[in-house]
């Protein structure tokens, strides 16, 4: 499960407009946020997620809800990088994320993944995930 480093960079980067943190878009390659546009709309329609709650999810305010809970799950499984029982493959994020920033996204997502292992249904593990990740240290998460 280390390989939810990945699912984080995906969906702290979902929606591109009205970046709430304190990294710039600019220190994304050009990859990832050609990734996040479609994603965000593609995820968005499926979801029925509206961006009053992606504006509160990217501000740390959590709100327990089913649409944006399959929002985040939906982004990971259009991207093919997770599966149907939740597996996540993290090869790519060298190339998605900067360099700055992988030692401590890896010690968070080994912390996080930890403790949400356990947690049977994957909307809610990967709620609980991106909440964990978050509090450990909202400088470094973005959610689009």
């Amino acid at each position: 499960m280390d390989n939810l480093l990945f699912v984080v960079v995906v969906f702290t980067l979902l929606k591109l407009s009205a970046v709430q943190a304190i990294l710039d878009e600019s220190e994304f390659t050009p990859k990832l946020l050609e990734q996040v546009k479609a994603l965000h709309d593609t995820c968005a329609s499926q979801s029925g997620a509206d961006d009053g709650l992606i504006g509160k999810i990217k501000k740390g305010d959590f709100v327990d809800d089913p649409k944006i809970k399959s929002y985040m799950k939906c982004g990971l499984t259009e991207l093919g990088v997770m599966d149907d029982k939740g597996e996540i493959s993290v090869d790519m994020v060298p190339e998605l994320i900067p360099a700055k920033y992988v030692s401590e996204s890896v010690a968070n997502t080994k912390t996080c993944t930890g403790k949400t292992k356990d947690i049977a249904n994957l909307e809610d593990r990967v709620f609980a995930f991106f909440k964990c990740y978050h509090d450990l240290n909202p400088e470094i998460f973005i959610f689009f």
